[in-house]
Order: C-alpha cells, then sequence, then structure tokens
C-alpha cells in the first residue's frame, strides 16, 4: 500500500477496521474485504493474506478495470507477489548460473513480461479515484537511468605477461590475424569510456558504471583492482559517473568476498559503496540480498533476465525489498532493469535494427504510463571483432530516444 498509494500516486492513507463515514469530505473510501461498501472503491477481495502459501498465485491479468466501484482483481495480492517476488522462492529448476529462468515465470507465462504492468495498475486505480473523487493524485513523470558493467577494463592491455603470450599463440594457430593485429596496438577495443561518458553528457544524462573488482578467476577476469590501470579507470570515470560495485561470479556463494570487494573499491574511490549489480546477474532469494544489506549496499540493479527483455517484478519503477521468509520490509531500493546488450544480441539474436526497434516500443510504453527506462551496457560491447560491429550505433539510438 506504501508504494501504490504513498510512493505512486502521491496520497496518504490510513487503516481502519471500524465502518467508515461515507459521507465525510474529503475522504477516498477504499475497502478491501469480504464484504462489498457503497460508495467506497471496492478492491477484489481473495483470501490471498490470510491463507499465504509461496505455491499461491494470485490471478495475474493484463488490465486492471473496475465495473461501476468493483475491481476485477485483488490489486494487493497482484502487486505483493511480483514485488516481494514470490515465486521465485519456490524449488524450481534453474539455469546453469543458478539463475530463475524467465521462463518460469507468471508474467513470461501470460506473455505480459515486455509490459509494465504495475504502472498500467496503478495509473487505472488513479484515474478512477480522480473521476469519482475529484482528488488530485501524482502524475509520475518518465524517467531514464543508464547503467554500465565493468567486467573488463581491458581486452588485452596490461593483462599478466603469460596471459598475453597465450592468446597471441592461440591468435597466430587459429588464424585471426586481425585479432593479433589488434592486440599490438596501443588503444585497447574495451577501452571506449571517454565515449561512452561523452555519449551520456550529449544526452545530459549521467550513467552509473558497476566495476568488477575481484582478482582474476574463471567468471572473473578484469585487472587485479590493485593494477595501476585499473585504479586511474575507476578515479577517471568517478568524476563524471555514478561508481557501483560488480560482485564478482564467485561472491554469490562465498559472501566474504562481497566484504573484501567492496572494501577494496571503497579504498580506490576514499567514499562508501552504496550501489551494486550482481555479475552474471546471480540473484538468490534472500541470501544475495541480505548478504548486500550487511554489507552496506542500499541499492541493488539487478532485477532483470539475462535471456529475456521486461519487467522481472512487474514494474520498472523503483521498491523497496521486502524479505518474504522474515516477514519485514527493508532499506534496500531495488531498481530494476528491462533490456540489457548482451540479451538483444546473444539471447535474442536481434539485428542492430531490430534491437533499436524493440527498445523503442519499450521506451514508447514506459513514456505513457511515467515509468522509468533503465538499461544495461557493457564496454566490451563496441569490439567489432567480437561480434558487436555497428552495435556502438545501437546504443546512441536508444539513448537518444530514451532521453526523456
Amino acid at each position: 500500500m506504501d508504494f501504490i498509494l504513498v510512493e505512486q500516486l502521491g496520497l496518504d492513507y490510513e487503516l481502519t477496521t471500524e465502518p467508515f463515514d461515507e459521507d465525510k469530505d474529503g475522504l477516498i473510501l477504499m475497502n478491501y474485504s469480504d464484504r462489498p461498501v457503497d460508495g467506497a472503491l471496492n478492491i477484489h477481495y481473495t483470501d490471498y493474506f490470510d491463507n499465504f502459501s509461496i505455491d499461491h498465485t494470485p490471478l495475474i491479468e493484463r488490465d486492471f478495470i473496475f465495473q461501476g466501484r468493483h475491481s476485477n482483481l485483488d490489486l494487493f495480492a497482484t502487486v505483493f507477489f511480483l514485488l516481494a517476488r514470490v515465486e521465485e522462492y519456490r524449488n524450481i529448476e534453474r539455469d546453469d548460473h543458478g539463475r530463475y529462468k524467465a521462463s518460469e515465470s507468471v508474467l513470461s507465462k501470460h506473455g505480459l513480461l515486455q509490459f509494465p504492468l504495475i504502472e498500467d495498475f496503478v495509473r487505472s486505480l488513479g484515474q478512477k479515484i480522480e473521476r469519482i473523487y475529484g482528488a488530485e493524485v501524482k502524475s509520475l513523470a518518465y524517467a531514464m537511468n543508464s547503467t554500465i558493467d565493468v567486467d573488463h577494463i581491458y581486452a588485452y592491455k596490461e593483462k599478466p605477461l603469460h596471459t598475453r603470450i597465450g592468446s597471441w599463440i592461440k591468435d597466430l594457430v587459429l588464424f585471426r590475424w586481425q585479432r593479433f593485429a589488434v592486440r599490438m596496438r596501443d588503444r585497447d577495443p574495451y577501452d571506449v569510456f571517454d565515449q561512452m561518458v561523452s555519449m551520456h553528457l550529449d544526452c545530459e544524462v549521467r550513467p552509473s558504471f558497476f566495476i568488477l573488482t575481484a582478482e582474476r578467476a574463471k567468471y572473473d577476469r578484469s585487472l587485479s583492482p590493485s593494477h595501476p590501470a585499473f585504479i586511474s579507470t575507476v578515479h577517471h570515470l568517478s568524476k563524471a559517473a555514478n561508481i557501483g560495485l560488480h560482485p564478482s561470479y564467485a561472491s554469490a556463494r562465498q559472501p566474504a568476498r562481497l566484504a573484501e570487494e567492496k572494501k577494496e573499491l571503497e579504498s580506490i574511490l576514499n567514499k562508501p559503496v552504496i550501489r551494486s549489480r550482481q555479475h552474471f546477474l546471480r540473484l538468490e532469494f534472500p541470501r544475495t540480498y541480505r548478504e548486500l544489506l550487511r554489507n552496506g549496499i542500499r541499492e541493488d540493479y539487478t532485477m532483470g533476465y539475462a535471456e529475456e527483455i521486461g519487467f522481472r517484478a512487474g514494474t520498472s519503477r523503483p521498491f523497496l525489498w521486502y524479505d518474504l521468509e522474515a516477514d519485514e520490509l527493508t532499506p534496500l531500493r531495488i531498481i530494476p532493469f528491462c533490456v540489457m546488450d548482451v540479451t538483444l544480441k546473444n539471447y535474442k539474436k536481434y539485428k542492430p535494427s531490430e534491437a533499436v526497434q524493440e527498445c523503442k516500443q519499450l521506451i514508447s510504453d514506459l513514456k505513457r504510463v511515467g515509468g522509468q527506462f533503465c538499461l544495461i551496457w557493457h564496454n566490451s560491447s563496441f569490439y567489432e571483432l567480437e561480434g558487436w560491429g555497428d552495435w556502438d550505433k545501437v546504443y546512441e539510438k536508444i539513448l537518444d530516444c530514451a532521453v526523456p
């Protein structure tokens, strides 16, 4: 109710179990019970909260509508189910990286994953309140949030000598002459940070960079955070962007590493780090978010899918994480994303023009309902020899279209 009424509609509310006066001026009367009340907006009531179970899925439909003053859906049950990510606590098969699959989600099964469902529900409720009570509700303005994951500071430059020699030999044996030539250049193909910052300056948008700050491992292959080039790059980016932590792949199951990596990044920046996004989007409820909170993280940007575009929690708007097992609201604010470069190219197999068109449709829907477009890109996604030819232009077009 805080999320729907206060944050989204800008309304104060008071809960009561007593009969209320229908004639009291200035009050918006809303009834959520198994007994309809004349003169009130009656939100369809089910026994969802009375007999709560993680296996119980409330009715999900595309439209939230009223017949007179009676709604078709249990709005509070549906929104709670989606925001609290109840379905992700179920014992469901995960992918190879331990991630919850988009295909398992109720929104995907209903064909609603690509639509900001909760924003549309709240908008419908606000319009009904305005028509019946003449009250003015908050009109949410569309917003944009551009984020970049830095899994690798460099593709080749500054890597250990034995690593570079091995790569040279591999390129020569496989006749990858172009790649070998690129390795010999002074400019590294992943070093596009100035270009990315410049794109955001042109759009008057301040981006957020999430920095992988871990020693080299199978899935964590950036420079050592103690390397001068790593430190210099982070300092440089912090002047024009927000900096967050990109917790390593290994830290998802080794909490001590999260604390070490955060401390390392904070020592470089000389200030607290409060933002984070999981590497490989490895998110497990409630373990991941409890560890983030324990380590002082207050904003997480992991809420989305690797294999699909859309809205994992049914909303594009930030919301506070509710720890379902502890039955309590937490101070961890979740910022959902809806599009990632790797999803568009590698999972969906879109051509550059198709990717732009898909993003334009998402942005159009979000602008209509006052949502927030959050995009993930990588500094490694401009390198033509790794299949990213023309994707810098895709990125630029998406940014241009997404600017408020």
